[in-house]
């Protein structure tokens, strides 16, 4: 791919001022061009982190409502992660930033970001003192997730229809 190729390919691809939110890293292909020099081509703001600064990754789903659960390396930075989530548009959490509230968004939010996006980017909670960050379509199945991760819940069996019935069909392990 030579240098004109990548030029020309934005001004096809690129007719405004681009503003998104990227998962890809930097050395990813995709990430570096379509999400970092594409961006800063037409003056574009990207936000985001990767699963390359996340020490693990975990996605789980049910009937209340899907979570993405994040261990986040020591060279986030949190309080930047909270401050992106505002300029956004995300509402902060009631009590406030570095709380582990929940920010709230709407799949129509996460749309003006980026049309790409998954609504399961719609509701974030940032756990400071875990260095966590949990995303969810559902804004009550994300702070229930987030208690489980504090340790102030046991599971989300409770909360979760149907998981005992599931279990008991599965059997033992």
């Amino acid at each position: 791919v030579t240098h004109e190729n990548i030029l020309d390919n934005c001004e096809a691809v690129v007719d405004h001022r681009p503003i998104g939110v990227s998962w890809l890293p930097q050395y990813h292909d995709m990430g570096l061009i379509g999400y970092y020099i594409y961006f800063a081509l037409k003056g574009g703001t990207t936000y985001g982190f990767s699963p390359v600064d996340a020490a693990w990754e975990m996605y789980g789903q049910s009937r209340e409502g899907a979570v993405v659960v994040m261990a986040m390396t020591d060279e986030v930075d949190l309080d930047g992660v909270e401050r992106n989530l505002r300029s956004l548009g995300y509402r902060a959490p009631a009590e406030g930033a570095g709380t582990g509230g929940t920010w709230a968004g709407s799949a129509d939010l996460v749309a003006t970001i980026d049309p790409s996006l998954t609504p399961v980017l719609q509701n974030v909670v940032v756990l400071p003192d875990e260095h966590v960050v949990l995303l969810s379509d559902n804004t009550s199945y994300v702070s229930s997730a987030a208690s489980v991760v504090t340790g102030s819940a046991e599971s989300l069996e409770d909360a979760t229809e149907g998981t005992a019935a599931l279990a008991e069909l599965a059997g033992e392990p």
